[in-house]
């Protein structure tokens, strides 16, 4: 008898509905009974299914639940396989529904939502229209669900590196926040401050082309100085906003009304979208690049002029290099996809690593090819879509230094900047247990 068995095995979650709480493996720390004698006792389940504890005299204590976070696994390596990917789907479609509905019986909440460029080529690509068409289109159509500002804006690779590299790899990274920790921290304390809102009443939401950005949200790490709120709410991918346009049927969607909200629009005189130089993952090398070779050698290189990049098969690991009197003074890389990243590993293992400054991001394509993105459309129309945008050196952008001067006094180094644009990352340890072992 043949079984019949395809030659692909998939592994998949086959419980109909698993809680982050039951299905995690990790022991809960148990808070010792500050009584000196331990008095016997025993434990009743009520018919509402709650938990007591009832004493010698009948008393019953109600006893607390476990309960297992986001956030809670985003510090722990206890699980074989990881609970990461069941806890993604708490920020949600249907969460960012709700705030909207929300919003009907709270005239003070305010939505505010910061999307990615990356989001928008992967949208324009779809819709066949071209950023500043797409764009236009979007803004309307999302001020009429109720949104109130849009604005213009890799945690993967941080989570593998501290989970699996910690101690190799976290000395090395840049503190500096990525853009969604960035528009947070702009958004709950700069933006809440020059409108005279109250925080607490932000619902703040971006739009990325990576799931794993749902999973920085969680960080403790980006909750609001002082505060238990987070500076972002809820993260949706490109797909999922995707699914919400599909289910209003946006293809069809006409308006002739003009979003009149300026606030934060990177557009030059033409109304064309503003973008930094560089690749579609943020441009980090290419600005870095440019930066030292002025800063530190007095070389300038001109807006127009790309950077030196060497050319391989491998078009998701690439060079830049800086020669000068016949030696090499500044290498730089780029290093997207987790085959080029665990060799950056091994030669900083090795003591063997010679570039000054690289550009890792978890997903082969950079970020224009992020998981989150709409998987129906062509990589290349994205590209086309993303380059198609007018690039700008970031010094020479009105809008960020107004920011910087309103917002920081123009000091980036003060104890406001460095809170507020700066985190630390985490070395966690290893520590599967048998039980976390699934058959």
């Amino acid at each position: 008898m043949k079984a019949g068995f395809s030659g692909i095995l998939q592994l998949t979650d086959l419980n109909d509905f698993i809680a982050p709480s039951q299905e995690c493996i990790k022991p809960i720390l148990v808070e010792k009974s500050t009584s000196a004698i331990k008095q016997p006792s025993k434990i009743k389940v009520e018919t509402d299914g709650t938990y007591v504890e009832i004493d010698q005299r009948g008393t019953k204590n109600p006893l607390k639940q476990a309960q297992i976070t986001l956030n809670d696994c985003l510090a722990c390596s206890g699980c074989v396989t990881s609970a990461e990917t069941i806890l993604i789907q708490q920020q949600s479609s249907q969460e960012f529904l709700n705030a909207l509905n929300k919003k009907k019986e709270n005239s003070d909440l305010k939505i505010v939502l910061s999307v990615s460029p990356q989001s928008l080529a992967s949208l324009a690509a779809k819709y066949c229209l071209n950023l500043e068409e797409l764009t236009e289109k979007l803004q309307n159509f999302l001020y009429g669900l109720g949104v109130d500002y849009i604005l213009d804006t890799s945690i993967g690779w941080i989570c593998y590196a501290e989970k699996t590299y910690g101690d190799v790899i976290i000395p090395h990274l840049s503190q500096v926040r990525s853009p969604q920790a960035i528009m947070g921290a702009l958004v709950k304390n700069y933006m809440a401050k020059k409108f005279d809102f109250l925080p607490e009443n932000i619902y703040h939401s971006t739009i990325m082309p990576c799931f794993d950005k749902k999973l920085e949200a969680s960080r403790d790490d980006f909750l609001l100085p002082g505060t238990s709120l987070r500076e972002v709410d809820c993260v949706l991918s490109t797909a999922e906003l995707d699914e919400i346009l599909t289910s209003y049927n946006f293809s069809d969607y006409k308006s002739n009304n003009k979003s009149s909200n300026d606030f934060l629009k990177f557009r030059d005189q033409n109304g064309r979208i503003l973008s930094h130089s560089g690749g579609g993952s943020g441009g980090y090398l290419e600005n870095v690049f440019r930066y030292a070779v002025k800063e530190v050698f007095g070389v300038n290189v001109a807006e127009n002029e790309p950077i030196p990049l060497s050319f391989s098969k491998n078009k998701d690991f690439r060079e830049a290099t800086l020669t000068l009197d016949g030696k090499c003074v500044l290498k730089m890389a780029y290093c997207y996809g987790f085959r080029n990243l665990q060799n950056i590993v091994q030669k900083l293992r090795r003591g063997k690593c010679s570039f000054d400054y690289v550009e890792a991001m978890a997903c082969p394509g950079g970020c224009l090819n992020g998981g989150g993105q709409i998987r129906s459309t062509n990589f290349d129309d994205v590209c086309e879509k993303y380059e198609s945008s007018t690039k700008m050196w970031p010094d020479n952008c009105e809008i960020t230094n107004k920011i910087a001067r309103d917002w920081f006094e123009c000091e980036y180094e003060n104890e406001k900047a460095v809170q507020l644009l700066y985190t630390d990352y985490h070395v966690i340890e290893k520590a599967v247990l048998p039980l976390a072992i699934k058959w």
